[in-house]
């Protein structure tokens, strides 16, 4: 049975390629400050849930590092993992085994 992915769509996340776009015509300004938005929308819902977390009196900074912390981790680990697994399926010679 294959791996789940950690991206499985949900009530939330539509599956690739149902995803709404952007409306066509956008310059790339408009682009730049949709990012932006969705940037400063995901920093002010991170800030809410560890207020959440920590409490009206607890450390902000502390508790962002504390779950930066978390997040490298996390990636550190599926880095690591990526590239154990591009260490076996690639010979020294940059070809696939196999090839």
């Amino acid at each position: 049975m294959p791996a789940k992915s950690k991206l499985s769509t949900g009530p939330l996340l539509p599956p690739p390629g149902e995803a709404p776009s952007l409306r066509p015509g956008l310059t790339q300004g408009q682009r730049l400050e949709l990012w932006i938005d969705l940037l400063e929308t995901s920093e002010a819902l991170l800030q809410i849930g560890l207020r959440r977390k920590i409490g009206p009196d607890g450390d902000m900074a502390v508790a962002f590092r504390k779950w930066y912390g978390e997040r490298m981790k996390d990636h550190d680990q599926t880095m690591r993992h990526m590239l154990e697994r591009m260490d076996r399926t690639w010979s020294d010679d940059g070809r696939q085994s196999g090839d």
